[in-house]
Order: C-alpha cells, then structure tokens, then sequence
C-alpha cells in the first residue's frame, strides 16, 4: 500500500478552500487514490480559508460511499489550524449522521419545503 500526499493548493490552484466545486475536484483525487489501495494524507499547508462547503463536498459525501473504518484507517488530515480542525470533525460528524439518517433528513427537508 502506497503513501500519497495530496497537497489542496496544488489541487485546486488557490490558497482558499472555499467552493463546493473545487471540494469535488478534492474528492475525485482522493477516490482515485482510495480504489487504488493508497494510504492519503492531506494536507492543508498554505491554506487560507477553508469552508464547510469545501469541506462537505471534499471529505464529507466519502462517508457516503465508503466504509467509515476504511475512511479512518486510509485517510490522515495533516497541517491543520485548531480552528480548522473543529470544522472538520463537525463536517465529518454531521456526515456520519446525515448518511445514518438519510431517509429522515430527506423527509424532514421535503416537508419543511412543503410548507413554503
């Protein structure tokens, strides 16, 4: 099992980890490495801005795909800002959460719509 590093700036070309569309070009990376076996690590050096947005399209819908323990056991986020850190647990545990809880969520937001 290969060790790969992905940096986010040489990623998406910015130092603000920001749009949901560059947490996509993130994803696709890192589901390129997972079928391959690779162990990741990602880092966040040089990043300015970060958001959940970013976050939750980047790491967060992986926990839809893939199994929880082999996200945790493959993947290892490094050169965070406490801060930043937080916000990842939160989009990762509102993830776990979300995909647990699917049907539920998807209900509650089509009632909530409806009502509008």
């Amino acid at each position: 099992m290969a060790q790969r590093k992905i940096f986010l700036i040489n990623v998406i070309r910015s130092k603000y980890c920001i749009s949901a569309e560059d947490g996509q070009k993130v994803f696709l990376k890192i589901e390129n490495l997972l079928t391959k076996g690779d162990r990741i690590s990602i880092s966040f050096q040089q990043v300015e801005g970060l958001s959940s947005a970013f976050l939750n399209t980047a790491i967060g819908q992986l926990y839809g795909k893939y199994p929880w323990d082999n996200i945790e056991k493959t993947i290892i986020h490094i050169d965070l800002s406490e801060d930043d850190k937080m916000m990842l647990d939160r989009v990762i545990e509102n993830s776990k959460n979300y995909f647990i809880n699917k049907k539920d969520f998807i209900r509650a937001k089509k009632s909530v719509l409806q009502k509008k």
